[in-house]
């Protein structure tokens, strides 16, 4: 909903987006037409009746820019505020003698690290938000080394500030065993499921056919939200390095990422690293991943995000995921190659383009993505533009707000 600023002594009343804080501006009257001097009584009337008319029709174009207006803000995504959850503190340390702080409400699952749950604060009526418990080894060595990586990941958060990645609520240490010690990260918002299980309610015509276009729509449209929220990523020196449906959740019809203890920094201007990102998920790992050539980088990303709008596309022209995968694993030459027989995007990509080869949106957009040679993927910026370019998305997300879209090159 929007909200109104209070009115100082300098500053005039403004209504704002409290999602992206886009104010309201109200649409300049047209005024270019000059009016000449009444030159009698009844030439007096005629201009005055006409005014009055220019005068009207100037506020129904405003009513009904400031009704667009309030359209397109509706889907903001509201900014997650730790008050709102019962949490004041940016980090706390609960010792044995503590009583919890947070009830469970909910078992989400398991993240790469812990178990994902819902959560309240206890002691008020307060919104739920995601708990990530990593419980820390009794080895030292092996505490220190998980303790690293779940700091990690709250240290990613904490920079990282957009639409589409979840907000990063709190964080604290849990002392109460002190044999067993645990490291937990408060996030926002509680998805109503990840991609991959959207994906398969929706492709498998699992719902009414009125809500399966609904969310068919909507992933075409998070395609461009999602290339926006990594462009960020990569502008912040963040590589997200696990791409994949299940690390990506949706709130109603916005999509976020999630899940970035795999993530990693890096300096800005240089794109590839020759470390090993091991807790990259194999299925949707580029070739430099898969085939341990010992590089990476932010064309990692593309590749991996690529793979995922391979699966979004497959049900947003109402095929299934399990049949897309099902045409990669019948046309896969190199599963020889791994004796552990896993599917594996980037060793399938003729078979990709293949099952896409009608789809333009395909050809324009995801195939530059899934090139096997890294130099020659696009980047977030260039999939977002070709994105718009190609008519993906209809503009309405703040998130693509002060885009300056470019022509496709020649």
């Amino acid at each position: 909903m929007p909200k109104k600023r209070h009115r100082s002594s300098r500053e005039p009343s403004v209504e704002r987006c409290v999602g992206c804080n886009e104010a309201w501006r109200r649409p300049i009257p047209d005024i270019d037409q000059e009016l000449a001097p009444a030159l009698g009584n009844a030439d007096y009337m005629r201009l005055t009746s006409n005014f009055i008319d220019r005068l009207r029709d100037q506020r129904r174009r405003v009513d009904a820019a400031y009704e667009d207006w309030k359209h397109r803000h509706s889907f903001c995504h509201r900014p997650a505020s730790p008050q709102s959850f019962g949490w004041t503190e940016d980090h706390v340390v609960l010792e044995s003698s503590e009583e919890d702080i947070l009830e469970a409400v909910n078992p989400l699952g398991h993240g790469s690290l812990g178990v994902v749950e819902e959560v309240r604060r206890i002691g008020g009526y307060f919104a739920t938000f995601v708990r990530k418990r990593v419980r820390l080894p009794p080895r030292k060595k092996d505490a220190a080394a998980y303790l690293k990586f779940v700091e990690g990941e709250a240290r990613t958060l904490r920079s990282l500030v957009h639409l589409h990645i979840v907000t990063l609520v709190g964080s604290y240490e849990d002392r109460k065993q002190p044999a067993r010690p645990s490291y937990c990260l408060l996030m926002a918002p509680v998805g109503d499921n990840d991609l991959k299980t959207l994906l398969s309610i929706v492709g498998e015509d699992d719902m009414a056919p009125e809500d399966s276009i609904y969310w068919r729509s909507c992933m075409l449209e998070w395609m461009a939200c999602l290339a926006s929220a990594l462009k960020y990523m990569h502008a912040s020196g963040i590589r997200h390095q696990d791409i994949k449906p299940s690390n990506i959740i949706h709130k109603g019809n916005h999509v976020l990422f999630s899940d970035f203890s795999s993530s990693s920094s890096f300096k800005i201007g240089h794109t590839t690293s020759t470390g090993n990102p091991a807790h990259s998920t194999p299925m949707y790992g580029a070739p430099e991943v898969t085939w341990d050539r010992g590089r990476h980088g932010l064309a990692t990303d593309i590749f991996a995000l690529g793979c995922v709008f391979s699966d979004m596309l497959t049900v947003t022209g109402g095929r299934a995921v399990q049949d897309f995968q099902d045409h990669l694993r019948n046309n896969d030459e190199a599963a020889a190659i791994h004796s552990d027989s896993l599917l594996r995007y980037s060793q399938n990509v003729p078979a990709i383009r293949s099952w896409f080869a009608d789809s333009h949106i395909f050809n324009a957009v995801i195939s530059p993505m899934l090139q096997l040679d890294r130099k020659m993927r696009t980047t977030a910026d260039e999939v977002l533009q070709a994105l718009i370019r190609n008519d993906c998305c209809d503009m309405s997300c703040s998130c693509l707000q002060d885009m300056n879209v470019q022509e496709e090159p020649r």
